[in-house]
């Protein structure tokens, strides 16, 4: 019990703490901030635009693949516009790996070839790297303010930058929460767009 009472001093201190009794508010002195962000991986259609007929030629060659998306990178610019609203900019960073394993083919020559799925693949290997770029622009509403945070939502566009078909994809945050400083801060986002399909999480610097 006794090692509860200083996490709840520091925590009584840091909100009584001038420099952060408003420290989420606008202020007209700090308008800037630079996020860094990582979270679950992006739409699919961020590398594959239309990727319905994947599948499709995959299974005509007797392969089948599974895919391991790595954490999303994001780099985010944001400006404070007045109490209610910020314009934010965020570059993303996502890559995938495909596991490819090759099945026997019973029947060849044909458009859609029979293949022996029920047995063991008679080979596996991987395949490189795909990655890809994304600049993302949203307005975020801040709806609820507090001294130390503040809920928000965001509405933007996304633009991929893939080898294949490229795609604009939505930006959708139905609710993202900011807390901490005058200036060090963590955010946390529910988020549908090129940067995740779930949610991302990191830190924020205004200045």
């Amino acid at each position: 019990m006794k090692r509860v009472y200083p996490i709840v001093l520091l925590l009584v201190f840091g909100m009584m703490n001038p420099c952060t009794l408003t420290a989420q508010h606008f202020d007209p002195k700090h308008i800037h901030s630079i996020e860094i962000t990582s979270g679950c991986a992006p739409l699919r259609t961020t590398f594959e635009g239309d990727a319905s007929y994947l599948d499709t030629s995959w299974s005509d060659k007797g392969q089948n693949y599974s895919v391991l998306w790595w954490p999303s990178i994001n780099l985010a610019y944001s400006l404070a516009v007045d109490e209610l609203w910020d314009i934010h900019v965020i570059v993303n960073y996502s890559c995938q790996r495909i596991r490819v394993k090759q099945y026997k083919i019973l029947e060849e020559g044909d458009p859609h070839p029979v293949v022996d799925w029920k047995s063991a693949p008679i080979a596996s290997w991987k395949q490189t790297i795909r990655s890809s770029f994304a600049v993302m622009a949203d307005f975020r509403l801040k709806w609820f303010r507090r001294d130390w945070c503040t809920l928000y939502s965001a509405l933007g566009i996304g633009f991929p930058f893939v080898p294949m078909k490229p795609a604009v994809t939505p930006y959708v945050t139905p609710i993202g929460f900011r807390a901490g400083g005058k200036h060090f801060y963590g955010l946390i986002e529910l988020n549908l767009s090129s940067a995740s399909t779930l949610g991302h999480a990191g830190i924020g610097y205004r200045f």
